[in-house]
């Protein structure tokens, strides 16, 4: 593993380290092959946060988001490196993936618990921990504490204040059933978000929002104790266990460009890609 001190705040040290591994992939076959597996539309990696602790020295996770790196095998699907015109990048939108908590079964709990969740989560990225992490990590997590992501003050383009826009989500889709089937029932719920709370997304992200019920996550809150709960532990492709994720987040990965000469300015450009991508450095 690399001994380079990796400065800055959690999303800062991923962005500096996640460079790192894609400039290592384009010119490692080898490594990239061990990383990333087989897919049916392409290819993909595992969580990629213990990848960048293990080679490229990043010191931090969030342990209940699950980031992970695509790479379609449609290209149309693919983000690549294009001159013509001076375009650079272009490609597909990332993803965010985020499971709406179980609605309480005593109503009167609803504030409780939506504080709860938002204590857990004010950004989706949720709370960061340092590595090596533990079996098991708490809920929220003292060691670092969440930013505006690069944006003072947590102003209407950070993940501070998306933030707050899924804890309304969370809210009225607890109320009204309509809202939550729209919600739910679409692939990227950015134009709903857009038409029931005016929010105007900052990043190039879809927004796929799953139901507890949808999905192998089994959450709820202890109304008696006044925390969430939900499974801990899931098996791997590979037999291991590893922590659920609450929240998930597809980066689409920046095909290599074919021309070497090209491919130290290509890697600067992704770097400088804009807050619209808030995972690389902008």
């Amino acid at each position: 593993m690399s001994q380079t001190p990796v400065p800055g705040e959690p999303l800062l040290q991923f962005r500096l380290a996640y460079l790192r591994f894609l400039a290592r992939t384009w010119r490692d076959f080898d490594f990239k092959k061990k990383i990333f597996h087989s897919e049916n539309d392409g290819l993909i990696t595992d969580c990629i946060q213990p990848t960048l602790y293990k080679y490229f020295a990043c010191p931090t996770q969030w342990p209940n988001l699950k980031v992970q790196i695509f790479e379609s095998n449609k290209l149309k699907q693919m983000v690549r490196w294009s001159e013509k015109n001076a375009v650079g990048w272009i490609g597909p939108n990332d993803k965010f993936e985020i499971i709406l908590p179980k609605c309480p079964t005593q109503t009167n709990y609803m504030a409780d618990a939506l504080a709860a969740y938002y204590q857990i989560f004010p950004t989706i990225l949720g709370p960061a921990c340092t590595y090596p992490p533990a079996e098991s990590q708490p809920l929220v997590a003292n060691s670092v504490e969440p930013s505006a992501m690069g944006i003072p003050g947590g102003g209407p383009g950070s993940f501070l204040a998306f933030g707050s826009v899924i804890l309304r989500a969370v809210m009225l889709s607890w109320k009204n059933s309509e809202f939550c089937g729209e919600l739910t029932d679409t692939e990227d719920a950015v134009p709903i978000l857009a038409k029931w709370f005016g929010f105007n997304m900052p990043f190039n992200f879809s927004i796929k929002f799953k139901s507890d019920l949808s999905s192998d996550f089994e959450g709820y809150y202890d109304n008696k104790n006044d925390k969430w709960i939900w499974k801990t532990w899931k098996e791997e492709r590979d037999g291991t266990r590893s922590p659920i994720k609450w929240n998930h987040v597809i980066l689409n990965y920046p095909t290599c460009p074919g021309d070497e000469d090209v491919r130290p300015a290509a890697l600067v450009s992704y770097n400088n890609t804009g807050p619209a991508y808030p995972f690389t450095c902008n």
